[in-house]
C-alpha cells in the first residue's frame, strides 16, 4: 500500500494518494469477494480486508479535510474565473467519490 503523504504535500499528490488507495481497496475487496464465492472455508475475507485497510481508511479523513481546505483557500484567495472553479469542483467531486468508495466498503 502507498505511504501517506506528509501534511505539507501538494494537493495533487494527496489526491493521487487517495485515488491509489481507493483503487487498491476496491481491487482487494473484489479479490476477497471472489475468494469467498469460491469457498475459502471459514475464512472471512472481507473482515481481513477491512482490518488491512482500517488504518488507511481512518487516516483518509485528514487528507480529505486538507484537500477541501486547499480548495476553499484557492477559491477565496484567487477569485478564479468560472472555468477554474469548474475544474476545482470536478477534482473535489472525484476526491469525494474515491473517499466514498473507501468508506462504503
Amino acid at each position: 500500500l502507498p505511504r501517506a503523504p506528509a501534511a505539507e504535500t501538494s494537493p495533487t499528490r494527496t489526491l493521487h494518494y487517495l485515488r491509489v488507495l481507493s483503487g487498491a481497496f476496491q481491487a482487494t475487496a473484489d479479490l476477497a469477494r471472489g475468494l469467498s464465492e469460491c469457498g475459502c472455508g471459514d475464512l472471512d475475507c472481507m473482515s481481513l480486508v477491512d482490518s488491512l485497510f482500517a488504518t488507511y481508511r481512518d487516516g483518509s479523513l485528514a487528507h480529505e479535510v486538507a484537500l477541501q481546505q486547499n480548495l476553499f483557500d484557492t477559491l477565496v484567495n484567487m477569485n478564479p474565473p468560472a472555468a477554474t472553479i469548474k475544474t476545482l469542483e470536478g477534482r473535489a467531486k472525484l476526491a469525494e467519490e474515491d473517499l466514498h468508495v473507501l468508506r462504503s466498503c
